[in-house]
């Protein structure tokens, strides 16, 4: 009988063993999902932060051409002209000229 017991005790040491290894790899494996994540957000803003950026760039390229073909509209020079100057479309180019 005691080999038995032996035996049982034996078995149950080995499964809390099993298990506690079980816990500590499903934890790395969190931590490192985690990690992940983490690096995966930390992509995801730097890529929006760039986005934004580059669109912040051209809004002000395009406020420039605007600003140049003001002035080039109020100096009188030809709308074939500023729109050939500033790359902006005569459409553009005489729309502008009407609001101002």
């Amino acid at each position: 009988a005691t080999d038995d017991f032996t035996r049982q005790i034996d078995e149950i040491v080995k499964q809390a063993r099993l298990n506690e290894k079980f816990k500590e790899d499903y934890m790395f494996q969190n931590l490192a999902e985690g990690d992940r994540r983490y690096e995966g957000r930390q992509e995801g803003i730097a890529i929006g932060i760039k986005q934004g950026e580059q669109r912040g760039i051209e809004q002000g390229s395009y406020q420039a051409k605007l600003e140049t073909a003001r002035n080039m509209i109020l100096a009188h020079i030809d709308l074939n002209t500023v729109a050939s100057c500033t790359g902006l479309s005569l459409e553009e180019v005489v729309k502008l000229s009407q609001d101002l």
